[in-house]
């Protein structure tokens, strides 16, 4: 399963990590306000790929300019 979106509708992404397994959320601004993806499980994957990830993300953060910031619960 895949999920797409514009770069420039990014506005915010976390990686929580859990009992020793990682979740990565993905928060993106749509016409009707911000909208939060359910959690992507990253277990499958290794530390390196999981960093690979967060570096891209971090990137088209970046160039976007927009920040935004989970709400801990």
């Amino acid at each position: 399963e895949t999920i797409e979106f514009s770069q420039k509708s990014l506005v915010g992404f976390q990686v929580e990590n859990a009992f020793g397994f990682s979740d990565l959320q993905i928060a993106i601004r749509t016409k009707r306000g911000l909208a939060e993806y359910p959690s992507i499980s990253l277990s499958a994957m290794s530390k390196a790929e999981i960093e690979q990830i967060k570096s891209a993300l971090t990137e088209i953060m970046g160039k976007s300019g927009i920040r935004y910031q989970k709400e801990s619960k």
